[in-house]
């Protein structure tokens, strides 16, 4: 079980380097630092102590019950306001009254989880078919097959992360947008670069290399 880490308080003057300039980061006047060294061995515990360092079976279940009510929640809104295929900031999707949603995408967008299956079972494919191969022919850059497909196959999801990132570090440092812009358009020019010299290197490579032509034309069709 995930435990509960002892804490101490050390005060903020202490610290110089949370001491905080105007246009910073506000934080707590003290700070919790935890010791691996403060930990002590679960057998010499009472069971009041050890139900004060672990979380309990109780409330590992709640947690798990808060997570499912919040994305049936978050669903339900998402279908009323038809939002579900849209990909909108996490500080749009919810009020001032819900939990915060990040780390729930994976339960929120029906998408996401087709895509994510979709690319496992492709990807697992193509590791099959190339093993199979090589136990007949010599396959030529195995490797860098399935590589390239495990590139093709997560483009979305990474696409949509750095959108993420890129849209929740604006709404916390507007000034810096054009920098973020900036930046990540010269990522997208290499990245593009960077797909070009492998796709060709792919095409290049032997006969082996149409093994997973069908999963790669697959994939572009649905994502």
């Amino acid at each position: 079980h995930k435990s509960k880490p002892p804490t101490h308080k050390y005060p903020r003057e202490n610290n110089p380097q949370l001491i905080a300039s105007p246009m910073s980061v506000r934080f707590n006047r003290h700070v919790t630092m935890v010791s691996l060294e403060d930990f002590a061995i679960a057998s010499t515990l009472t069971d009041e102590e050890k139900g004060a360092t672990w979380y309990s079976p109780d409330e590992i279940t709640a947690f798990r019950n808060n997570v499912r009510e919040t994305s049936r929640r978050i669903r339900r809104r998402n279908r009323s306001t038809e939002t579900t295929s849209q990909h909108k900031p996490q500080h749009d999707l919810l009020d001032d009254n819900m939990e915060d949603s990040r780390g729930l995408e994976h339960r929120l967008s029906p998408k996401r989880h087709r895509n994510k299956t979709l690319a496992m079972n492709i990807f697992m494919e193509c590791q099959r078919r190339l093993r199979a191969a090589s136990a007949t022919t010599k396959v030529a850059n195995s490797e860098l097959q399935l590589a390239y497909i495990a590139n093709k196959v997560s483009q979305w999801s990474r696409d949509l992360a750095l959108t993420l990132g890129r849209e929740d570090y604006i709404a916390a440092y507007p000034e810096m947008a054009p920098f973020v812009t900036a930046v990540m358009d010269l990522s997208n020019k290499r990245k593009s670069s960077l797909s070009l010299a492998s796709s060709i290197i792919y095409e290049q490579s032997d006969n082996s290399s149409h093994l997973c032509s069908s999963l790669e034309r697959r994939v572009r069709r649905r994502t």
